[in-house]
């Protein structure tokens, strides 16, 4: 499991202290773990409103999660 899996996977569980630490401790160490993390949180909380989401935001979230490059 790389990096951007385990992220994806401590986020998408119930939050415990351990976990957010983990989590937390992986976000100070690499730029593009707080990005995604901030995308899969900004996500979350357009769901949670029923808004409509972010087409920019969505895009490169499923670029992600099927291991595509992000585009320009």
């Amino acid at each position: 499991m790389n990096d951007f899996e385990k992220i994806i996977e401590l986020l998408d569980k119930n939050f415990n202290h351990r976990r957010e630490n983990v989590l937390n401790e992986m976000i100070k160490k690499d730029p593009e773990a707080r990005k995604i993390s901030n995308a899969y949180f900004q996500l979350k909380t357009s769901l949670k409103r029923n808004e409509h989401i972010d087409e920019e935001l969505m895009g490169e979230y499923v670029l992600y999660k099927n291991n595509l490059p992000p585009k320009d």
